[in-house]
């Protein structure tokens, strides 16, 4: 494992190198449908407000001629969006950020290929974009973005 300015990880599994970047953490209250005595037993870690700490990370994969980002997590740690979003999720902790996580690999927005977002929440698809001049741009112009059919409908 290779931790560059100490936010990511990277192993190789076979011909891949695949990097986990995180973006930081944030404090979450999940609905439990369960009662409250049984959900506290299973997750000992939630607080007395019924919050836990959640990592937000995201994937880099080096394969082949394929750069791949899967989930490019929120924007800039410093971007106009990021600043709503810390506002609506007040327990956000941030690291550097994905622009500073691909320039310690190496990668360049330009050379990415494909973007896969698992599923449309703000903390997975946030970092699509980038705010050039006062207006939102495609963070990865060359790349392939992949997004499921239920979430580009809603």
């Amino acid at each position: 494992m290779t931790p560059p300015g100490g936010f990511t990880a990277t192993r190789k599994i076979g011909d891949a190198a695949v990097t986990i970047i995180s973006e930081g953490s944030m404090s979450w209250a999940p609905k439990f449908v369960a009662p409250e005595a049984e959900w506290r037993r299973a997750v000992p870690e939630v607080g007395a407000d019924g919050a836990i700490t959640i990592g937000l990370n995201l994937a880099h994969i080096r394969i082949g001629n394929a750069s791949i980002l899967i989930d490019p997590g929120l924007d800039d740690p410093d971007s106009a969006w990021q600043r709503r979003f810390a506002a609506r999720w007040p327990g956000v902790r941030r690291s550097p950020g994905l622009e500073r996580a691909l320039e310690a690999l190496g990668v360049r927005a330009g050379e990415v290929t494909h973007v896969l977002i698992t599923h449309a929440h703000g903390d997975h698809f946030g970092g699509v974009t980038v705010e050039r001049e006062g207006r939102d741009a495609a963070r990865f112009p060359r790349a392939r973005h992949l997004i499921g059919r239920a979430d580009w409908a809603r």
